[in-house]
């Protein structure tokens, strides 16, 4: 299977690293990473979110880590997300090269 995997500024959470490494074999993987992801902005106003968390949501499973050289990447498209007001969005260009890929999931 072509399976495609969408991420923001070339890296993954563990979690979903281990749960790529656990489909790996057989399958072969294109990324498509979004090089002008905003960052997030920290607003005072919603302390008590940021302080949830940091006790609940973070741990070792959720930290970033860069896609590692063993798994099996047959290729990477780098694109720039569009702007939509506060949203970003897929450029039509990069949603045709998805198409064109004929990805079996993603």
């Amino acid at each position: 299977m072509k399976i495609g995997i969408l991420i923001d500024g070339g890296a993954i959470a563990r979690w979903q690293l281990n749960a790529l490494r656990t489909v790996a074999e057989g399958n072969r993987f294109v990324v498509f990473d979004c090089t002008n992801h905003r960052p997030q902005r920290r607003s005072a106003a919603h302390g008590a979110y940021y302080a949830l968390n940091l006790l609940t949501i973070r741990n070792p499973q959720t930290r970033t880590a860069p896609i590692p050289a063993d798994l099996p990447v047959s290729e990477t498209v780098r694109f720039e997300a569009e702007r939509e007001g506060a949203w970003e969005k897929l450029p039509d260009g990069l949603l045709g090269r998805m198409a064109s890929l004929r990805l079996d999931a993603s």
